[in-house]
């Protein structure tokens, strides 16, 4: 939240890891698949790709070079990363969806409702 008050990516930093709870080797793609069609396609995307910083550095830096994919890309890597040490103060689920509540026009999927 001091980062970015951007709701596609504070989307992705929320649901990025859902897919553990489907197929946790693969968690990376279920949980994009999962989101497809009620999120919108920028935060599937980072959700499908949140690995590949990880997985193929390189490439994702070579493939994705000036884009704000990559640049999303490594906030949501550095996020994750700092999601993990033990003792850190988070806030509640409910209180993450209260503050993307205001911004569902932009991150929900609307293609379903035309």
């Amino acid at each position: 939240m001091r980062e970015t008050q951007d709701p596609t990516l504070l989307a992705a930093a929320l649901f990025h890891d859902v897919g553990k709870g489907i197929d946790y080797p693969n968690h990376d793609k279920a949980g994009a698949q999962a989101f497809y069609g009620v999120l919108n396609n920028d935060i599937c995307w980072l959700i499908e790709h949140h690995l590949d910083l990880l997985n193929n550095p390189t490439k994702t830096r070579r493939q994705l070079k000036g884009t704000s994919q990559l640049a999303n890309l490594e906030k949501l890597r550095r996020w994750d990363l700092a999601g993990r040490k033990v003792g850190v103060e988070v806030m509640s689920v409910q209180t993450a969806l209260n503050i993307l509540h205001p911004h569902s026009h932009k991150i929900l999927d609307h293609s379903l409702c035309n």
